[in-house]
């Protein structure tokens, strides 16, 4: 079944990359992104690859997901908010699919 506009949730996303350096995206599929990123298609990750989710938010639009992605990259958040974020944020809520992701980098590998 296919998801209308009004249907399609939006979220911001933060991977730690392999270089300890965080990468911020902002996807309607996160499954999909965190694929594409393991995999290696996504041409900001590939070389830092393995990478970890370590926050994600859903958002009601992709305006807000890209507002969202915006003011981490631009600073406007700064790191130490940042980091108090990531360490409030419960890592159970990853786990299943860093896991998968981690599954199709060692299959990226073969």
């Amino acid at each position: 079944m296919n998801q209308t506009a009004e249907e399609t949730q939006y979220c911001f996303y933060i991977l730690r990359c392999s270089d300890q350096e965080f990468y911020y995206g902002s996807s309607s599929d996160l499954a999909q992104s965190l694929f594409d990123h393991a995999f290696g298609a996504v041409e900001e990750t590939c070389d830092r690859r393995p990478l970890e989710l370590v926050y994600f938010e859903e958002t009601s639009s992709l305006a807000s997901a890209l507002n969202l992605r915006v003011k981490f990259i631009s600073g406007e958040i700064s790191k130490e908010i940042r980091d108090k974020i990531l360490e409030l944020f419960s890592k159970d809520q990853c786990q299943e699919l860093n896991a998968r992701a981690q599954l199709v980098f060692a299959l990226s590998l073969l």
